[in-house]
């Protein structure tokens, strides 16, 4: 028995323009790389041998890509915003899918033209792609791609759904690559806004600026950003509320916590290699005080940004996305 045989059989539902999911694990649109990293993280028993690559050339060119090989699952996310812009099926073997409580595509009954147009409606009919000999189907937010090989495969009539279709052999063309996206059509997708559902009581970055003294020296950054708050008591339900907070370098911690929040995580450094050309006798170590204490840093994952202290309370280092690539 191949290792290929041994991969889980996972099952998602499939809503166009918004997602794939199942009990353990949901892929939206929107979703913020570093959310879908731990989401994946959490359902590592199920979910493995997951590949991310990213263009170290032109890291703000390319899309970045996480792709789960055992399942046939690539995500695109978007190099600027590192939200996820589009979700390809690309094997089939070890996934089944279901819309609407239908089951559409399995391992064992891999979907063809017929099971797809019966399930999701035959409401537009499909494109032939002589160039790419293939047969495309699309409904807004979602697309559907069968390989027509044979230049006699397929003849267009001005009918709807199977009856414009004429295949050269009995069996209707397997399907090759879904894709999911937010738009009308594949052609014209839009990389998608946060949606609200992965906010999960974290601010999300809407733009930071800097912030500049007279002589143009760069003296801290202005965030906005926006977070979930109840504006109506009448009304129990979490609103999206934008925020401008200024953050200035010299700025404490807590006047930094104030202003955007617990931070998601904070890291202290393990080592202090400079530490042992100090003195260390007792005296010089109480007067010392907070200098042996190891530098930290306040992650702020959700909006992109890097913290660091060091040594004292009052020095405040602030780093952002167009440094740091990775949120």
């Amino acid at each position: 028995m191949s290792s290929s045989d041994l991969r889980p059989i996972v099952s998602f539902e499939v809503v166009p323009e918004h997602c794939i999911r199942n009990d353990q694990l949901e892929l939206i649109l929107g979703t913020p790389i570093n959310q879908v990293i731990n989401g994946i993280q959490n359902v590592y028993r199920t979910i493995k041998n997951v590949e991310l690559t990213y263009c170290t050339k032109e890291p703000f060119g390319r899309d970045i890509t996480i792709t789960l090989q055992n399942n046939g699952i690539r995500m695109y996310f978007d190099s600027h915003s590192q939200v996820l812009r589009m979700i390809e099926l690309f094997d089939f073997s070890h996934v089944t899918l279901h819309y609407c409580h239908n089951i559409f595509s399995s391992p064992e009954e891999p979907a063809d033209v017929g099971k797809v147009e019966k399930c999701f409606g035959a409401t537009v009919p499909g494109v032939y792609d002589e160039k790419q000999q293939k047969y495309i189907m699309n409904w807004r937010g979602v697309s559907f791609c069968f390989p027509a090989k044979e230049s006699s495969s397929v003849q267009a009539s001005y009918a709807h759904g199977l009856s414009s279709l004429s295949f050269a052999s009995s069996a209707l063309p397997q399907l090759e690559r879904m894709t999911l996206f937010n738009g009308i059509s594949p052609a014209k997708m839009k990389t998608p806004e946060i949606s609200q559902v992965v906010y999960c009581g974290n601010p999300r970055i809407v733009l930071a600026e800097n912030i500049n003294s007279e002589d143009g020296r760069l003296i801290g950054l202005k965030i906005k950003f926006k977070i979930e708050e109840v504006t109506d008591h009448s009304v129990d339900e979490l609103q999206l509320v934008e925020i401008e907070r200024p953050i200035f370098f010299n700025d404490t911690q807590e006047a930094v916590m104030t202003k955007l929040g617990a931070p998601s995580k904070i890291y202290y450094k393990s080592e202090e290699k400079m530490l042992i050309q100090r003195s260390t006798t007792g005296s010089e170590r109480l007067n010392d005080g907070e200098d042996d204490k190891a530098d930290f840093f306040f992650n702020y994952f959700s909006l992109g940004m890097v913290g660091s202290n060091f040594f004292k309370n009052y020095f405040w280092g602030l780093f952002y996305q167009k440094y740091f690539f990775i949120k």
